[in-house]
C-alpha cells in the first residue's frame, strides 16, 4: 500500500486522502505524513458502505479514485466498491483487494458510471476473469 501511495503522491497529484476506519488511524496516522488522514467510523476495522455518506464529498470532488489496497477481500468491500462506482464520474483505479472482492461481482464492473482501471497481477487477473 505504500508504494502506491508513495507513486501516487510523486506523479504529481495535489491533495492525497486516504480514508480509513478509525479503529487503524492512530497507527497510520502517526506513519503517513504525506496524506490527508480521513478516518470513517468502519466496521470491524473495514471501510462499511455505511462510511461512503462522510466521505461523499470528497468523491464529489476527487479527479481520481483508488480503492482496494489494505481493504480486505469481503461482501462488505464489494459493497463499498460498488457504491463509488455508482457515484462517481472521474476515473476509478482498482487493484489488490478491490479486485479480488469482485470476484462473482463482475456486474459491477460493467455497470459502473466513470472510467476504470484495473491493475491485476497474474493471480488477481484469474480471479477476475478466469484463465
Amino acid at each position: 500500500m505504500r508504494e502506491r501511495r508513495s507513486s501516487a503522491l510523486r506523479s504529481g497529484v495535489g491533495l492525497h486522502y486516504q480514508v480509513l476506519p478509525e479503529s487503524i488511524y492512530p497507527l497510520f496516522g502517526a506513519a503517513v505524513h504525506e496524506s490527508v488522514c480521513v478516518p470513517v467510523k468502519g466496521n470491524q476495522g473495514r471501510l462499511s458502505p455505511m462510511d461512503i455518506g462522510s466521505i461523499h464529498p470528497l468523491l464529489d470532488k476527487a479527479t481520481a479514485v483508488l480503492i482496494g489496497c489494505g481493504m480486505g477481500c469481503s461482501e462488505t468491500t464489494a459493497a463499498v466498491e460498488k457504491t463509488v462506482l455508482d457515484t462517481v464520474t472521474c476515473p476509478v483505479i482498482i487493484d489488490a483487494d478491490g479486485i479480488n472482492a469482485l470476484e462473482g461481482h463482475i456486474d459491477v464492473l460493467e455497470a459502473a458510471h466513470c472510467p476504470v482501471i484495473l491493475t491485476p497481477h497474474d493471480g488477481e487477473f484469474v480471479r477476475l476473469g478466469g484463465d
